[in-house]
């Protein structure tokens, strides 16, 4: 996955707490509670993929893989989010070269 350092600007501070992990998708949860937004689906002319973003960057933008199941795709959408913010970098297959 391309990695690149994101913006500074975001939601990573109120991700520094500790985030219960015992709850199912607890850093998609985290994340939209605190002004976060995800979207999944069909972005033309990708069949499906997931974005993660904020009001300041977007944090990731994955797309859903050949045989992964929408709840995979959830999944990784999740832990992906949170290795994001917890390194500050952006993941990005959609505008990759």
């Amino acid at each position: 996955m391309p990695r690149r350092p994101a913006p500074k600007r975001s939601l990573r501070a109120t991700h520094a707490r500790e985030i219960d992990r015992s709850v199912p998708l607890a850093t998609l949860q985290d994340f939209i509670d605190n002004g976060g937004q995800i979207s999944v689906g069909r972005i033309s002319p990708i069949p499906c993929a997931a974005v993660a973003n904020d009001e300041h960057a977007m944090h990731l933008a994955i797309l859903r893989r050949k045989g992964e199941s929408l709840m995979q795709l959830i999944e990784r959408l999740d832990r992906t989010l949170a290795d994001c913010l917890e390194n500050e970098t952006t993941v990005d297959e959609i505008n990759s070269p």
